[in-house]
């Protein structure tokens, strides 16, 4: 009660600045609890103390079909030089001559010899899964999930996910490799703290991607041959089953975290469409290096491009600072009189 005021009581004091912040809270929860509410089907996770909201698919912007390949003449978007050109059928000579056997990238735990890269990589050559994961290595080193929140796996994932086994033995090895994989990887950055993450696939000799997208919480399918692989495919029931399922189980035993992922849906995502079947692991690797929600992949590549593709990932492969292969580089280099001489003489 107040001296001056007996008929008045004082119940506490307020000022402007704390007004200010009970208003600024109170707003803040009725700002959370309207992405509180969930569809059927979904609920909400934790993270950190905090409810996180699961959405429906980000929306996808794309241009029409009619503004790309085929209904537009396709023009070539990966230019190569002359130098790649002649270093490329360089390295193809040798996938079978004497040194056919020897490795010509190392990237320390992933190698690629000679005949398999000639066979990858030669003109309609079918991608063999050594090269595929050393492009995914090479991949890293431009991308780490450090700074991009991306993670790229080595296909192994993708055989024990795909169920590529006979016995308990073989099965017993690919969940162990992936279980390294995926600690490996959280080394690198914690894989619930990730945006996305790569998956290579070659389910019955037919190349594709599987992304995770953790942010969105979603499965995206990059597939560059939908004619033959239709989404609703028995193909394609029996690849998301399998997938779920096990790519759960890996989760469940190195995430750490409940991110919703039982819940997350398939969804196809517009990409260049193969000419020949052994294109596929040529246009999976170019999706691994350049996909990403808000990338138009018909704006990067076409079919067109294939042969220049090829030459580009042995060349970038070769050459990357990380291939520490360089007895090999040195014998691409001097394989040949005249582009040692036109090239490389002086270095």
């Amino acid at each position: 009660t107040s001296p001056e005021s007996p008929e008045v009581s004082i119940v506490g004091e307020r000022s402007f600045n704390s007004k200010c912040n009970n208003l600024s809270g109170s707003s803040d929860q009725v700002y959370n609890m309207s992405f509180a509410s969930y569809q059927a089907g979904y609920g909400t996770q934790v993270l950190s103390g905090e409810n996180i909201a699961v959405h429906r698919i980000r929306r996808v912007m794309n241009p029409s079909k009619f503004m790309s390949y085929p209904y537009v003449n396709s023009v070539s978007k990966v230019q190569v030089t002359k130098k790649e050109i002649d270093v490329y059928k360089v390295a193809l000579e040798l996938g079978h001559s004497e040194h056919s056997d020897q490795f010509a990238i190392d990237f320390k735990n992933v190698k690629v010899k000679f005949f398999a890269l000639e066979l990858s990589l030669k003109p309609s050559g079918k991608v063999m899964s050594y090269v595929v994961n050393a492009w995914c290595k090479r991949l890293f080193k431009d991308n780490h999930p450090r700074d991009t929140r991306k993670h790229f796996f080595f296909s192994t994932c993708g055989d024990f996910f795909l169920e590529k086994y006979s016995n308990y033995e073989e099965k017993r090895k690919l969940y162990e490799k992936c279980i390294y994989c995926f600690n490996g990887a959280s080394y690198a950055r914690l894989l619930y703290t990730s945006h996305r993450l790569y998956f290579p696939i070659n389910h019955l000799n037919h190349w594709f991607v599987i992304v995770v997208d953790l942010n969105g919480r979603n499965y995206f399918v990059l597939e560059p041959n939908l004619k033959d692989y239709a989404p609703k495919s028995e193909y394609y029931a029996n690849v998301m089953r399998m997938f779920k399922k096990n790519f759960f189980s890996i989760w469940e035993e190195t995430g750490k975290l409940d991110m919703g992922i039982k819940y997350y849906e398939f969804h196809f995502v517009d990409v260049p469409q193969i000419n020949h079947p052994n294109d596929d692991g040529v246009h999976i690797m170019k999706c691994l290096q350049l996909w990403d929600p808000n990338v138009y992949m018909m704006d990067k590549f076409s079919p067109a491009d294939v042969p220049n593709i090829r030459i580009k990932c042995l060349n970038d492969m070769v050459f990357s600072e990380d291939n520490v292969a360089t007895n090999s580089v040195s014998i691409i280099k001097r394989h040949n009189r005249e582009v040692y001489n036109k090239y490389f003489k002086g270095g």
